[in-house]
């Protein structure tokens, strides 16, 4: 009995090998996969574990070979770069996964302006932390956090506005008369306000620390985007 049982796991293992497409590109990476269609400038396939999922196209130009499941292995001349028609837009279906016509989907993060692009496709600041952060890698984590920190720090120049219109409302207050005495000499009154240096070195310090917040918000804004910047040089490296 344990002999069959044998035999037949031994049999499934290998209808299971056999009934894999092996993709050979040029760069050596090997894909494991289900092949649906091989044209004059592309290969479409399915993942092997995952044929139920998105359609992935490779550029011929990048394939050296193709291993079937019956044994037959297809082997492709490097051939000159497909003309500028061959990238123009694909008409998307259901099952479409990827950027441009065989341009498979790339994990390397680039800046783009105020994005970034990962896998053909564009993505803001808080989705490229959550890239960085699932590698779980400690230094991309803790730069991330470090740019979440600054990212945090970098609003505080809006403390400058209550803080300015504080600084004026100080400095009015000073020059208003609150007290008042009769001066014998001229025969009449004189207004003073007791509180008029308090209150003007209040409005010289709100003035201070108003101006200094949007500075403080420039260095905040410019830490973030470096830590955000190396975060990334170190992802593309290990990943």
């Amino acid at each position: 009995m344990k002999k069959i049982i044998l035999l037949l796991s031994v049999f499934l293992l290998h209808k299971i090998g056999v009934a894999q497409d092996t993709i050979m590109k040029r760069n050596g990476d090997r894909i494991i996969a289900k092949v649906t269609e091989v044209n004059t400038t592309e290969i479409k396939y399915k993942k092997f574990n995952f044929q139920d999922g998105p359609v992935y196209i490779e550029k011929k130009f990048d394939i050296e070979s193709i291993t079937y499941s019956t044994g037959l292995k297809e082997r492709f001349e490097r051939e000159k770069l497909p003309t500028t028609d061959y990238y123009k837009a694909p008409q998307r279906d259901p099952d479409y996964y990827g950027g441009p016509v065989g341009q498979s989907p790339s994990n390397k993060i680039t800046e783009f302006g105020s994005k970034y692009n990962y896998q053909n496709r564009r993505i803001g600041e808080r989705e490229l932390h959550n890239v960085l952060m699932s590698t779980n890698d400690k230094h991309i984590m803790g730069l991330v956090q470090s740019a979440k920190e600054a990212h945090g720090l970098q609003f505080i120049g809006f403390a400058g506005i209550p803080l300015g219109i504080a600084a004026v409302y100080c400095l009015a207050a000073s020059q208003m008369s609150t007290t008042s005495a009769y001066n014998s000499q001229t025969g009449g009154y004189t207004y003073s306000n007791p509180n008029q240096n308090g209150l003007q070195a209040a409005s010289a310090i709100c003035a201070v620390i108003g101006f200094g917040c949007p500075i403080a918000s420039t260095v905040f804004k410019y830490r973030k985007a470096s830590l955000n910047r190396e975060a990334i040089q170190l992802y593309n490296q290990k990943y």
